[in-house]
C-alpha cells in the first residue's frame, strides 16, 4: 500500500514538473520576438497613438526649432520602444506642432502633468544629450520626462526604420514637394541648406568656398547620361546668398516664398545633399538623399554625433 502511494506521489509529483515547465515555455514564447529578443514591443493602436506597457515616457517641453524637436523625437521614441514605453509629447512650441502636421507620427500630445523620474542623460558632447546609458530601471512602470537638445544619432540608430516610418511626409505636403520640383524633369537634384543668419560661427566654418567646392563636385560626379545636375538652395540668409556668384548661376534656384516645413519636404525629396550645420540639414539628408541611396556632403566642421560615417567630407574628395 505505502509503495503503491508512493509510486503514485511521484507521477503526480513529475506531472506537476512537466506543466510548470511547458507553462514556463510558452511564457518565454510570447516575451521573445522572432528574433530571439526578450523584451517588449509597442503596438500602434487604430487612434493613431504608441502604447505598450503601463510605463510612460514623455518629451518634456524644451526649446528649439524643428530640426531639434525631430532629434528629441526621434531620440524619445527610441527609449520607448526599447523599453514598451507609452510615448507621448508635451505640446510645447510651434515647432513642435508643426512636425505633427507634415509628418505622419504616430504624435500623441499630452499634459506635463507629474513624471516621477526627470531625466536628461547628463549632456554630453557640447551638452548634447545622450540618451544610449538610460537605465532600464527608470523604464520599469514609472512615468519619465526626457528632455535636452538631443543631437546624438546613436539614440536612434537602432529603430531608424520606425524613425523613418514616423517622418514620412504627410500626402499633401509630399504632393506639394512634389509639385514644386517638377519643373525641374529628369535632372539630378540636390538640396542645399545654407543656415548662416542666426550663429556668427556658421558664416566661418560654411563659408562660399565651402558652397564653390561641393556645387562643383557635384557638378562633375552626378552629370551623366544627359541628366544635368540642379541645386535646390534652403537658406536663412538669402540677402548673403544673393551676393555671391556660386549661387548666380544657371543651375542654383534659391527657394522663396516657401516656409520652413516647405523646404524641408522640396529637400528630402533630393537625390543628394549638401549640408551646413544645425539639426535641419541633417533631417533633410537622413530622411532623404541617404535613405534613398544618394550622397551627402558635409566638411569636417559637422558635429561628430550629427553626421553619419557614411557620408562625405568635402575635404576627402577635393584637395
Amino acid at each position: 500500500m505505502n509503495e503503491r502511494n508512493a509510486s503514485s506521489g511521484g507521477r503526480r509529483f513529475k506531472a506537476v514538473i512537466v506543466f510548470a515547465l511547458a507553462f514556463v515555455g510558452v511564457v518565454l514564447l510570447l516575451v521573445t520576438d522572432h528574433q530571439g529578443q526578450s523584451h517588449r514591443y509597442l503596438k500602434l493602436e487604430s487612434d493613431n497613438t504608441v502604447s505598450g506597457g503601463t510605463a510612460i515616457l514623455k518629451m518634456l517641453s524644451f526649446g528649439g526649432r524643428l530640426g531639434d524637436q525631430m532629434f528629441m523625437y526621434a531620440s524619445t521614441l527610441a527609449v520607448a520602444l526599447r523599453y514598451g514605453m507609452h510615448h507621448c509629447l508635451v505640446q510645447y512650441n510651434e515647432s513642435r506642432r508643426e512636425m505633427s502636421k507634415i509628418f505622419v507620427g504616430p504624435f500623441e500630445f499630452c499634459d506635463e502633468g507629474d513624471h516621477g523620474t526627470k531625466w536628461n542623460g547628463g549632456g554630453g558632447s557640447g551638452g548634447r544629450t545622450d540618451l544610449t546609458s538610460f537605465p532600464a530601471e527608470d523604464a520599469e512602470g514609472q512615468t519619465v520626462g526626457l528632455f535636452g537638445y538631443m543631437h546624438w544619432t546613436d539614440n536612434f540608430m537602432e529603430v531608424k526604420d520606425r524613425v523613418f516610418e514616423a517622418f514620412t511626409l504627410v500626402p499633401e505636403v509630399q504632393a506639394k514637394a512634389e509639385e514644386h520640383l517638377k519643373p525641374y524633369g529628369d535632372a539630378v537634384r540636390v538640396g542645399v541648406h545654407i543656415r548662416r543668419g542666426d550663429k556668427a560661427y556658421m558664416a566661418r566654418k560654411w563659408d562660399a568656398t565651402y558652397y564653390e567646392q561641393t556645387f562643383d563636385y557635384m557638378r562633375k560626379k552626378h552629370a551623366k547620361n544627359d541628366r544635368t545636375v540642379v541645386f535646390i538652395v534652403a537658406t536663412d540668409d538669402k540677402d548673403w546668398v544673393k551676393t555671391q556668384d556660386t549661387f548666380k548661376k544657371a543651375d542654383v534656384n534659391v527657394l522663396e516664398g516657401t516656409s520652413c516645413q516647405d523646404d524641408l519636404a522640396i529637400l528630402i525629396n533630393c537625390d543628394h545633399g549638401i549640408l551646413s550645420g544645425g539639426g535641419f540639414g541633417f533631417w533633410f539628408a537622413f530622411l532623404g538623399p541617404w535613405q534613398h541611396g544618394g550622397e551627402v556632403l558635409m566638411n569636417k566642421n559637422q558635429e561628430p554625433h550629427s553626421r553619419l560615417e557614411e557620408w562625405t567630407f568635402i575635404e576627402d574628395v577635393v584637395r
